[in-house]
């Protein structure tokens, strides 16, 4: 444990700031996203019923990929809800996670 805890002091400066790092940038994206939904751009929210006959409409999906701009959920149940749930591919903000779900997971490698 203590040479773990030396390696990670010895890498340098730059290295050590990177878990606050990503803190930060997550911080940042959870308070923009609440800006986001706050600031009146989704005024109105839409109807359960609405959003679950778009997410089962055949022309959104391609393939395993759902993608509808008009729908604001990030995630959605699949055309079979028995198989789970997936990602609205055309909310920015599903690239956003899954870019920083990648660089969490490469920063805890290099820990």
């Amino acid at each position: 444990m203590t040479s773990r805890i030396n390696l990670i002091f010895s890498v340098g400066s730059v290295f050590r700031n990177i878990p606050v790092n990503i803190l930060a940038l997550n911080t940042s994206f959870v308070s923009f996203a609440a800006t986001y939904v706050n600031s009146g751009i989704m005024k109105k929210k839409p109807n359960k019923e609405i959003l679950d006959a778009m997410s089962r409409n055949s022309d959104y999906w391609k393939g395993p990929f759902y993608f509808n701009r008009k729908d604001p959920r990030l995630v959605v149940p699949k055309l079979n809800p028995a198989m789970g749930m997936t990602l609205n591919f055309a909310n920015p903000y599903v690239y956003l996670l899954l870019i920083s779900i990648i660089l969490i997971l490469v920063v805890v490698q290099f820990l």
